[in-house]
């Protein structure tokens, strides 16, 4: 089991960090603790999908 201090990358969803200041932010943080970060294409639509097919099972 890894500890949270055993961190190497962190993985973004959400339009949150579609902002270049926040991502910018976000990287100058995590470089400083020496983790990485991955940002994915369409990550804006990660929260919905999961949320859809939440509902598509439930409908």
């Amino acid at each position: 089991m890894r500890y949270w201090w055993e961190l190497a990358k962190v993985y973004f969803v959400g339009r949150i960090p579609l902002l270049k200041s926040v991502r910018d932010a976000i990287d100058q943080r995590l470089g400083l603790a020496g983790v990485s970060s991955e940002y994915k294409p369409n990550m804006e639509y990660a929260n919905a999908i999961g949320a859809l097919a939440y509902l598509h099972g439930k409908i």
